[in-house]
């Protein structure tokens, strides 16, 4: 007698892709071993392992019942996974390219790298992470840790040595760019396109204006208004008012290749907005939580603007927005949070300046508050 199982895997894929509920698509991966095999040749991620693969079939790892006959990304949390789990991943799928971990540590991850082919890598929410499992690590492009601000020095100038890297985002880590490894570090990112970091007070931390390649930059805690000298001595802050954060953005400025910029959670003074203002390649502007008074006006010379973004800004009014409008002629996207008076008259007037717009945007300006 016929059975469905005579049926080639072309056939029997082509069912499976009938199935619309994944309660139906779990009883099918149930019915026998190879039911299971045309289930991840089909799923949409195959060569992706999570969570739930990791604790169905974890087991199986290493062996010929494993779903996943080649594996590009992870995304796993520590709680799905053994140490011989991560040791045989490492042993068995040396294709892997990406990884995003949750609540490791480096005593997990020292049992998972290294992955010789390795090139993103997010860590998200590490416990007491300093870095050490990662110094083995020599083909990263793209690296994120989202987590506590543990993390030695010594091993982050080891992995920036040892990784091309074109991304790095640490955006609870205020010593990456600290006194004493300062130089080495712009040293070691001088391919680095994308920078994420925490503000610090020391003045090493203005080199990152130096970075050669830096286009797109996000600061978490900005603050242009203090620097070391006042910290120590609050009688000095006038004398050293006008030198805040100065060699920074004299550097930016002077190669003036930044794309994007965004700050968030600080204090940006009016005299260095107007120095971001003369940042004339910007397409995207991003400040959250920051205080900015006529931002039109100051704005309105970034003829390469696309985007800007102002979320949990002070006291902002649509109104100041139509002379933005009217002199960004790229900008695609304007995000007012918190915005006032979105009236009548203003969306004609706004509408008005669109539509006098010349040659036609290929896009319409979105407007979101």
């Amino acid at each position: 007698m016929a059975s469905i199982l005579d049926l080639p895997d072309e056939c029997l894929i082509m069912i499976y892709k009938k199935l619309n509920r994944n309660d139906q698509k779990n009883i099918w991966s149930n019915v026998c071993k190879r039911f299971k095999h045309i289930c991840f040749q089909y799923f949409p991620n195959s060569t992706e392992l999570n969570d739930n693969l990791a604790t169905k079939y974890g087991h199986l790892i290493g062996t010929d019942d494993f779903p996943l006959r080649t594996i590009k990304r992870l995304n796993l949390s520590k709680f799905e996974c053994t140490k011989y789990f991560l040791n045989k991943l490492r042993d068995c799928h040396k294709e892997i390219e990406e990884a995003k971990l949750y609540y490791f540590t480096d005593e997990y991850l020292a049992e998972l790298i290294p992955l010789p082919n390795l090139k993103k890598l997010n860590c998200v929410a590490f416990y007491n992470f300093r870095g050490r499992g990662l110094i083995e690590l020599d083909s990263l492009t793209e690296l994120h840790i989202h987590s506590s601000s543990f993390f030695d020095p010594k091993y982050l100038l080891q992995l920036t040595y040892f990784n091309p890297l074109r991304i790095l985002v640490m955006p609870k880590y205020p010593d990456m760019f600290s006194n004493r490894y300062a130089f080495e570090m712009i040293e070691n990112l001088k391919n680095v396109e994308q920078l994420g970091t925490k503000f610090h007070h020391c003045k090493s931390w203005q080199l990152v204006g130096t970075l050669p390649k830096l286009q797109k930059l996000e600061i978490w805690r900005f603050n242009s208004d203090q620097c070391e000298t006042c910290l120590n001595d609050q009688n000095l802050y006038k004398r050293c008012e006008m030198q805040h954060r100065k060699f920074f953005f004299d550097e930016l400025l002077r190669r003036n290749q930044l794309e994007e910029l965004a700050i968030s959670e600080g204090y940006v003074s009016m005299q260095h907005i107007l120095k971001i203002a003369e940042l004339t390649n910007l397409k995207r502007l991003i400040f959250y939580k920051t205080s900015i008074v006529n931002f039109s006006l100051v704005f309105k010379d970034l003829v390469n603007l696309e985007e800007l973004h102002l979320h949990e800004c002070d006291d902002i009014y649509a109104e100041d927005s139509l002379e933005l409008i009217r002199c960004c002629k790229k900008l695609k996207v304007l995000f007012l949070g918190s915005v006032y008076g979105v009236t009548a008259y203003f969306l004609t007037e706004a509408n008005d300046i669109l539509s006098r717009r010349q040659p036609a945007p290929i896009e319409t300006l979105q407007m979101i508050s």
